[in-house]
């Protein structure tokens, strides 16, 4: 379930596992961050890695970074095209790792929001996760039955939203209409296929020193 949002930074070790307490779980990478509200009373106190092994150190405290002051979004989002757009999206060969899609004003990496929505896919609630209105540059949260979840924010320039990709090196920014746009209307479409041209060996001679051919 949290494979996807735990850290892998070599620095902050504790963040490379899953911490329990007796009632809840989560896990952060400090870009995503997940909570599950079942825990351990086995582990309840501890940071384990996926191999069960205890990490040491003391686990950030996490419901500090949740926002207070939020309220439900007012429309409702399909998070599982959502998912799909998104992992359509990171497949593509021109997609960019920074790219950002723009919801409610808020630039979101595609790539942290694949991330994070597979986590609610893989606990099987897309269909009843819910965005979070907060304060424009605060963390977004989104949550469903039994998770929780915060995911950061990025600045963006709104004039860029939509524009044309400068160069491959750069970021697009994506407005959400058009993100799912894209989808809806491209990832249907078979790839072209590729063209394998066979060159034949110059070396290649009959037996009595004449090339064949073709050769």
């Amino acid at each position: 379930l949290f494979a996807p949002v735990v850290g892998h930074d070599n620095l902050r070790p504790i963040m490379g596992g899953v911490h329990f307490e007796k009632e809840e779980s989560y896990a952060s990478d400090g870009h995503i961050l997940v909570i599950y509200n079942k825990g351990s009373e086995e582990l309840a106190g501890k940071t384990v890695d996926q191999f069960g092994n205890k990490l040491d150190g003391r686990y950030p405290n996490v419901h500090s970074v949740i926002p207070k002051d939020i309220k439900q979004h007012r429309g409702r989002l399909d998070f599982t095209q959502l998912l799909k757009a998104c992992e359509w999206h990171l497949r593509q060969e021109e997609n960019n790792s920074e790219d950002v899609v723009v919801i409610d004003n808020n630039g979101i990496k595609v790539k942290l929001l694949s991330r994070l929505l597979s986590v609610f896919g893989a606990a099987g609630e897309l269909k009843c996760c819910n965005l979070f209105e907060t304060a424009t540059g605060s963390a977004r949260v989104l949550k469903s039955d039994s998770l929780t979840s915060v995911i950061m924010p990025c600045m963006f320039e709104a004039e860029k939203v939509d524009a044309e990709r400068e160069d491959e090196g750069c970021a697009k920014i994506f407005s959400f209409e058009n993100f799912i746009n894209n989808f809806v209307f491209e990832s249907w479409k078979p790839k072209p296929a590729k063209v394998v041209v066979t060159v034949g060996t110059l070396n290649a001679r009959d037996s009595s020193g004449v090339y064949p051919h073709g050769s």
